[in-house]
C-alpha cells in the first residue's frame, strides 16, 4: 500500500522544493489552467442557454447545473491558489503544495463540467447534421 503511494509522495515533495523549482512552474500552470477555464466557463453558459432554446429540457438535463457546478470550483481553486501563492512565497512550501493540490483538483473537476457541456454541444450538432431537414 506504501508503495502505490509513493509516487505520489515524491511528486508532493518535488513540490516542495521552492518556487525556484516544481512549486513555481506548477503554480504558473495551475493559475494558466484556471484562466483559460474560467474563460471557457462563459462560452459554456452561453452554448448551454442556446441549446436551451433550441433543444427540449430533456435534452440537456445531463449536464443542467454543470455551468455552475463548474463556477463553485472555480472559485474555490482561486481561493487555493491564492492560498498557495502566498505561503510559497512566505517559504511555507508544504502548505502551498498542499493547496496547489486542492487547487489542481478542483481546476480538474472543473474541466470535466465545462467538458461535459461542449461535448453535449457536439454531440447535439451532430445529431442535427445527420437528420434530413423538412
Amino acid at each position: 500500500m506504501l508503495d502505490a503511494q509513493a509516487a505520489a509522495f515524491d511528486q508532493v515533495r518535488g513540490l516542495e522544493q521552492g518556487l525556484g523549482g516544481g512549486l513555481g512552474y506548477a503554480l504558473v500552470v495551475a493559475e494558466g489552467r484556471f484562466r483559460e477555464l474560467t474563460g471557457r466557463t462563459g462560452g459554456a453558459d452561453a452554448t448551454l442557454r442556446e441549446l436551451g432554446e433550441r433543444y427540449a429540457p430533456s435534452a440537456t438535463d445531463a449536464v443542467a447545473g454543470h455551468v455552475e457546478q463548474a463556477k463553485d470550483r472555480l472559485v474555490f481553486a482561486t481561493t487555493r491558489l491564492n492560498h498557495a501563492r502566498q505561503a510559497a512565497d512566505s517559504g511555507d512550501n508544504e502548505r502551498a503544495a498542499g493547496r496547489l493540490r486542492a487547487a489542481e483538483g478542483s481546476i480538474a473537476q472543473a474541466a470535466v463540467f465545462i467538458d461535459g457541456v461542449e461535448r453535449l454541444a457536439a454531440n447535439l450538432a451532430m445529431a442535427a447534421a445527420t437528420v434530413p431537414p423538412r
